[in-house]
């Protein structure tokens, strides 16, 4: 019952806690950092040595993750959506 209710909740709710902070497309490329997270735990709590495919994988990933979440210059896509510049420099009405 623990592993299956504990584990569970603790996910929903930091899923959720970071889905409040940033945008779901950015959280969701934090998920691939799972795999290097256990490669890296494996090797230094069970002392399992990672072969050369593993690192170079965890390299990938890693590699991937930078390039997804780079703050690149000019407009970002969804600026209007998330209420930046885009969408104060709309007039407003009163509704009703």
């Amino acid at each position: 019952m623990y592993i299956g209710v504990v584990p569970g909740a603790v996910g929903y709710v930091t899923w959720a806690y970071v889905l409040s902070r940033i945008p779901a497309s950015r959280a969701g490329s934090f998920l691939y950092f799972i795999p290097l997270v256990a490669l890296v735990v494996a090797w230094a709590w069970l002392g399992e040595v990672p072969g050369p495919g593993s690192l170079a994988g965890g390299l990938l990933v890693l590699g991937g993750v930078i390039m997804v979440n780079a703050e690149r210059g000019g407009t970002r896509p969804g600026a209007a959506r998330r209420g930046d510049a885009a969408e104060r420099s709309l007039p407003t009405r009163a509704v009703g």
